[in-house]
């Protein structure tokens, strides 16, 4: 059986080992922009690192953003490798926090007409950061054991809504301005010591679910999420210049929870515009909300 062709995007915050790991075929780069000048994002940070997109937004009054992606720039990837003979499985940013997706399934509605005899998928994963990356993982691993790119899609389409995103930002102003999050979720923020625990619904969006004061209520905030957790062996703590804090949450989750591997990742630059400097999330297999 032929390979199929596997695609992403910057959402995903995979670094250039993992990506290079897993043999990704092809990368559609995200863009994002300070003080109106544009970057794109790439997995080795070619352009701009996650570290100094986050010194920026502490350190000055920068203006940054991200835009619509460039539909070419989605159709050149897809016809790199339809041009090789290859089927092709893209596997998306959340339709709930980004153009990209529908952009992409637009131009793969047009290419299937000009390629009759490759197929062409594009998966909405309604997540983002390290939750795209969980479902990258194991696809990658289906295919090395010659599963069918429908195989692929189809458990992509399955699995999509266990990964669960629990997410504390420092400055919910970033996600207001974003557009990521209303005015009125962001207010909460504004009370002093008082964070928001937010979490990507089953649309793909940020929702506020409740409020917590003080950092060690916001670690047990997280944490107590992991009771709707499958399996144990391997949850995830990614991050947006806030390590130390990552490293507390874990050790908390550790003392109360027998967990096996814990993960650490960076939000890259695309996603990190939005949540600014200080951010934290905790992903993980589970169960979501079942609340809008």
């Amino acid at each position: 059986m032929e390979r199929f062709a596997i695609l992403v995007d910057s959402s995903a915050d995979l670094t250039q080992q993992e990506y290079d790991a897993m043999h990704i075929d092809g990368f559609i780069p995200l863009s994002f922009s300070i003080d109106g000048k544009e970057y794109l994002s790439y997995p080795d940070e070619r352009e701009l690192t996650a570290g100094e997109l986050y010194a920026t937004l502490r350190n000055t009054k920068a203006v940054v953003g991200t835009s619509q992606p460039n539909p070419g720039r989605i159709e050149a990837a897809f016809r790199e490798q339809l041009d090789q003979g290859r089927d092709v499985l893209y596997i998306a940013f959340s339709s709930g926090l980004s153009g990209t997706c529908p952009s992409a399934k637009l131009v793969a509605e047009e290419l299937r007409e000009q390629y009759p005899g490759r197929k062409l998928f594009v998966v909405d994963t309604l997540c983002a950061c390290c939750g795209v990356a969980m479902l990258i993982e194991p696809v990658v691993k289906m295919r090395e054991g010659g599963c069918s790119i429908e195989d692929a899609r189809d458990w992509l389409e399955e699995n999509k809504l266990r990964v669960c995103h629990w997410v504390v930002a420092d400055d919910l102003g970033h996600l207001y301005r974003g557009g990521r999050l209303s005015a009125a979720s962001a207010v909460v923020g504004t009370a002093l010591g008082i964070k928001p625990i937010i979490e990507i619904n089953n649309e793909g969006k940020l929702v506020v679910r409740e409020k917590v004061r003080g950092k060690n209520n916001v670690y047990a905030g997280l944490a107590k999420h992991l009771k709707d957790c499958d399996s144990f062996d391997t949850i995830y703590i990614t991050q947006a210049d806030a390590m130390d804090d990552a490293k507390k949450l874990a050790e908390y989750i550790k003392k109360n929870y027998k967990v096996g591997e814990i993960r650490f990742s960076t939000i890259g630059p695309v996603i990190g515009c939005h949540t600014g400097p200080g951010t934290m999330a905790l992903v993980y297999f589970g169960k979501r909300s079942a609340e809008d």
